[in-house]
Order: C-alpha cells, then structure tokens, then sequence
C-alpha cells in the first residue's frame, strides 16, 4: 500500500525547487523514522525515470525522509536482503 508524503509547497519552493508536486505517495513508509522505500521495475531504467526518481529523493531529503530504492527483481530474488537491510538502515536513524 502506497502512503502519501505531502510537500509543504512554500518551503519547497523556497528552498529552490521549482513546481514541486502536492504529495509524493512511496510505497512503503517507515514514518517515525521518515524512511521511505521504493520498489522499482524496469521503467525506472529510463532516462525520464532517473531524472523523476532523483527529484522524488531530493525533496524528500530535504523535508527530512531518507529514501531506500530497490528493484523489483531484487525484492522478489532476496527478499531477506531487502528487509535485513531496510532493518539495518531503520536502526541507524
């Protein structure tokens, strides 16, 4: 299940962010931790993506949220790997 992120649009803007979007939704948030995880397929290969998913995780570094990515082959070949690491990275903040 995705969860919303709401962009205080002010403060983005502020900060040199030009048309940031209302919310980014992640699809997993480990909220108290501001920890979101993505899981990415193929498309996120392309060009476009890249450029939308570097932007996706430089607003949200900026409001304070880290931002795990993980392909979707890795999540369905080492899922033990993907959540000792999401674990790892959760106890460390």
């Amino acid at each position: 299940m995705e969860y919303p992120i709401p962009i205080p649009r002010q403060q983005v803007l502020e900060l040199g962010i030009e048309s940031p979007p209302a919310v980014y939704k992640v699809d997993l948030a480990l909220v108290e931790q501001r920890i979101a995880v993505e899981v990415d397929g193929r498309s996120h290969n392309s060009r476009r993506w890249k450029f939308l998913d570097r932007r996706k995780t430089r607003i949200l570094g900026l409001l304070g949220w880290s931002v795990l990515r993980f392909s979707n082959e890795r999540v369905l070949n080492d899922l033990d790997g993907v959540i000792a690491e999401i674990v790892g990275f959760s106890t460390l903040r």
